[in-house]
C-alpha cells in the first residue's frame, strides 16, 4: 500500500523545509536538540529524508509547539502551519497565486498533483460527493489523516472560504478517508 516500503520512501527537502519558513512553527532549543537527535538540522537541511523521520518531526513539532492541544487537533494545527510555510515557497508561492484565481473545486480536484510535490508516494484520490463537497481518500495507511486534515483546512483559507467543514470520517492500516465542503 502506498509505494514502496518506508526503507526507501523520502521526502524531499522543500516538505521539511515548509515547517520551519518564517509563517510555519517558531524552533526552540528542546525542539531543535530533539530534531537533530531525528538527524534533521533546520539550519543545515538535508536533500531529502527517510519517510520515518519525517513522520517523527511531525510528532515532534506537535508536541512542542501544540502540546495544550488533543492529539488530532494538535497535528492539525501543524498541517495549517506547514501549509503557511508552504506558500513561503517557491512552488507555495505558485499555489498561494494561482489557488484564488483557479477556485476552489479545480484546487480542491488539483491536490493530487500538489500533493506529490510534497511526497510523491502519498496516493490519493479526489471525489466530488456534492456541491462544494468532495471526499478524500488515501490507501496509505501510515499518513497522518489529522495534519492533511489541517492541511486541507488552510488551503480552504487560501482559496478564499471562510465557513467549511473538514472531517476525518475514516482512518486505518488500510487508509483514510476526508470529508470538505464549504459554503
Amino acid at each position: 500500500m502506498g509505494g514502496p516500503p518506508d526503507a526507501v520512501q523520502t521526502v524531499p527537502r522543500r516538505t521539511v523545509e515548509a515547517l520551519f519558513q518564517p509563517e510555519g512553527l517558531r524552533v526552540t532549543e528542546a525542539m531543535r536538540v530533539e530534531l537533530l537527535a531525528l538527524g534533521v538540522d533546520v539550519q543545515g537541511l538535508s536533500a531529502s529524508y527517510p519517510l520515518p523521520a519525517f513522520r517523527q518531526l511531525l510528532e515532534v513539532a506537535r508536541r512542542h509547539a501544540f502540546a495544550q492541544l488533543p492529539e488530532a487537533d494538535g497535528f492539525r494545527a501543524v498541517g495549517r502551519r506547514w501549509v503557511a510555510g508552504f506558500k513561503q515557497t517557491p512552488i507555495g508561492w505558485v499555489f498561494r497565486t494561482m489557488a484564488p484565481v483557479f477556485g476552489t473545486d479545480r484546487t480542491i480536484q488539483t491536490l493530487p498533483r500538489y500533493l506529490s510535490s510534497v511526497r510523491e508516494d502519498l496516493p490519493m484520490v479526489v471525489v466530488a460527493t456534492g456541491e462544494n463537497a468532495y471526499q478524500l481518500s488515501s490507501t496509505d495507511g501510515t499518513a497522518n489523516p489529522h495534519f492533511i486534515a489541517g492541511c486541507l483546512e488552510a488551503v480552504l483559507e487560501t482559496c478564499g472560504q471562510p465557513c467549511f467543514r473538514v472531517a476525518v470520517t475514516a482512518a486505518g492500516p488500510d487508509g483514510f478517508v476526508i470529508e470538505l465542503g464549504w459554503t
